[in-house]
């Protein structure tokens, strides 16, 4: 299973995380399908959500009663292209800290960086639209791999090789939102599940 690209192609508050650099592992890289872009005339771009954890920056989190302690984590979604001036370029390229070579600018599997490590500048910034402060990546650089910290649990997400039976429910519910309104998933749904003969067979 792979998430290939090419050069064309919840609610409780928590402590922003320092400013600083932080040691962090990617867990998470969910294909969450098209969607309108308000700056382009609405047109629909392919957007992904990369989910990094932070091992050394530890939170408490109740669940059914029972408290556990567990690491903290950022995301970022980006538009699903390694055009030289997309985000998601820049950022993997930070992050490999070199450049890609003309094969992998054909093709890139996405999930490979599932499970690296990496280190995060966050900077705080304050939001025009409520006031509030995040934090947010400023720079993205690479991490020794002597230094990568292992995650417990990684997820991927590929809507043309997942498609409706591997959609990711128990993810953040808001990727899992957002991944529902996308038009591949809308269509999936509307479309039906796909009749097999051998299962279900037709009566006549």
């Amino acid at each position: 299973m792979a998430l290939s690209i090419s050069q064309t192609a919840t609610g409780t508050d928590y402590e922003i995380i320092e400013e600083g650099i932080h040691k962090a592992t990617c867990v998470k890289v969910i294909d969450v399908g098209s969607h309108p872009n308000p700056f382009n005339d609405g047109k629909l771009q392919r957007q992904v959500v990369i989910v990094w954890e932070f091992p050394e920056v530890l939170m408490e989190l109740e669940k059914d009663g029972i408290t556990s302690t567990v690491p903290r984590v950022m995301s970022k979604t980006f538009t699903l292209s390694l055009h030289e001036k997309s985000n998601l370029y820049k950022t993997l390229k930070g992050w490999r800290g070199k450049s890609f070579t003309p094969e992998e600018l054909k093709c890139f599997d996405l999930f490979t960086v599932v499970g690296t490590g990496c280190q995060l500048q966050l900077v705080h910034e304050v939001s025009q639209k409520d006031g509030r402060t995040y934090a947010n990546i400023g720079a993205i650089v690479p991490l020794p791999k002597a230094d990568w910290i292992t995650a417990e649990r990684v997820q991927t997400y590929s809507i043309d090789d997942d498609g409706l039976a591997g959609v990711p429910v128990d993810c953040y519910p808001w990727i899992v939102d957002k991944l529902e309104a996308s038009a591949e998933i809308m269509a999936l749904r509307e479309a039906g599940p796909a009749i097999d003969p051998a299962v279900d067979p037709l009566p006549f």
